[in-house]
């Protein structure tokens, strides 16, 4: 049996990726190798930005510090003053590692918040404390706005977001169609249950009438007519006819609603 290969080591480029992905969407704006400022004001660089665009979540602005190996976080602890020229802006700061083993117990900034591969993704081992930061300065809002024009243009970034919100929207559609079917298989088997009980209670059998309904009619007819067990007996039919409609009803929605070739896809 042959040994299970070790995933291949995360690069700062893979860091990144996955920060901008957790930080996707309308609540936030994503910038990764970002100036502290234009031209030669400033020289640092922080490795990625998220601004949160929402105010009832503080507006606050995020740093990270992304490190694929150790020796590349011992250069860091080496140079603390590094950080601080753009993390004195942000609210909260972070380091962004390819391993927890990079960085090793009593390393981490006190100020500083660590997130750790997690399967696809990142998980936080110790949360980013809230800083006091200081109002963005304009050398630092030129930076900013310099970067989203540069990229928010970018037409293979707007096609990213389209695929992405494409994909999103067909797999909540297939997955409300399941649903849907799922519903319609419960509701069609408790109107089984209920003709069932019908039938051995009033020993008609209403699949071999299926194609008489004027002789269903009639009887309906005789058992109104038959005094309170005979309203009591057309009550139930009645009953069992609307819940036949409802599920019938929910089945031809499912059905509508199920796209085209979702079969083939989920069998694949």
């Amino acid at each position: 049996m042959s040994a299970k290969k070790a995933r291949p080591q995360l690069t700062s480029a893979d860091l990144v990726e996955r920060l901008r992905q957790r930080y996707l969407g309308a609540e936030w704006a994503f910038f990764a190798e970002l100036r502290g400022g234009t031209g030669w004001t400033r020289e640092s660089r922080a490795d990625a930005l998220a601004f949160n665009l929402w105010p009832s979540r503080g507006l606050e602005l995020h740093g990270f510090e992304v490190k694929a190996s150790r020796p590349d976080w011992k250069r860091e602890l080496a140079n603390p003053a590094k950080a601080e020229e753009i993390g004195q802006f942000c609210d909260r700061w972070w380091a962004v590692v390819a391993s927890g083993e990079i960085v090793l117990p009593g390393e981490l900034p006190p100020t500083w918040g660590l997130m750790v591969p997690h399967g696809d993704g990142l998980r936080v081992t110790v949360e980013a404390p809230k800083l006091p930061a200081k109002p963005l300065d304009r050398a630092f809002i030129a930076a900013l706005m310099r970067r989203e024009t540069k990229e928010g243009a970018s037409e293979e970034r707007v096609r990213a977001a389209v695929d992405e919100a494409w994909k999103r929207w067909k797999s909540d559609e297939r997955k409300q169609a399941r649903r849907e079917a799922s519903n319609a298989e419960v509701q069609l088997e408790i109107l089984r249950k209920q003709v069932r009980l019908f039938e051995e209670a009033s020993g008609v059998k209403i699949d071999s009438w299926s194609n008489h309904p004027q002789q269903i009619g009639e009887a309906v007819r005789v058992v109104l007519g038959a005094g309170g067990a005979g309203q009591r007996i057309a009550g139930q039919l009645e009953h069992l006819a609307a819940e036949a409609r409802k599920v019938a009803e929910s089945a031809e929605k499912a059905a509508a609603q199920w796209p085209k070739g979702a079969e083939a896809e989920g069998a694949a």
